[in-house]
């Protein structure tokens, strides 16, 4: 589900980048900035252009109000000059911006998930290492719980053996024997209690 997730956040990503380049250059290259770099409006002012030299050879009287609109023109052109060639290099620009972006999102992408994937990796290993603590934990107890009555009872039963060999009387050796039995019975008990709480 997480890997669908980011995969899908990746590929919306991407989309929205590869939107907004389109609609940015929509805006570089809208109405007003193609009509001024169209072929024909260049042809159209060199060729003012010229009419003016040849009228300024015609009309000595407006030479320098020609010579003026000329210069203007010039500038006009020279300007168009600069909007298509910084039009070209905003291009270039941003092509070379999407493509690093695009290879950026897909040198991070790998990275991301092999991270994610050792996160995952180090949750499952801390959580196997919670398991097992807290087996041993109860493990320990259990030991604990079933090492006392077999303690004692054995204990009970080096005292019967030791009251046997020495020749002890009957009543001694019956409550050893009852010492035996009750530590056998607790241990019994502690037992059927574990596997009834183990089959719930």
């Amino acid at each position: 589900m997480r890997r669908t997730r980011f995969l899908l956040t990746v590929v919306i990503t991407i989309a929205a980048v590869t939107l907004l380049f389109w609609i940015v250059l929509h805006q570089i290259s809208s109405v007003w900035l193609d009509v001024a770099l169209r072929p024909e409006v260049r042809t159209a002012l060199e060729q003012s252009m010229e009419d003016q030299k040849a009228l300024r050879g015609h009309d000595p009287a407006r030479r320098a109000e020609l010579r003026k609109r000329f210069d203007e023109t010039q500038k006009l052109l020279n300007r168009i000059d600069v909007l298509r060639m910084n039009r070209q290099a905003m291009l270039r620009r941003f092509e070379l911006a999407l493509i690093l972006l695009f290879a950026i999102a897909a040198a991070a992408a790998p990275v991301l998930l092999w991270i994610r994937y050792r996160r995952a990796q180090e949750r499952e290993r801390r959580e196997y290492l919670e398991r097992v603590t807290s087996l041993q934990e109860t493990a320990r107890r259990h030991a604990h719980e079933i090492k006392g009555p077999l303690t004692a009872a054995r204990l009970e039963m080096e005292r019967y053996a030791d009251l046997v060999r020495n020749g002890a009387p009957e009543p001694e050796l019956v409550r050893a024997q009852e010492s035996v039995a009750e530590e056998l019975d607790r241990l019994a008990r502690y037992t059927r209690e574990f596997s009834s709480f183990a089959g719930i």
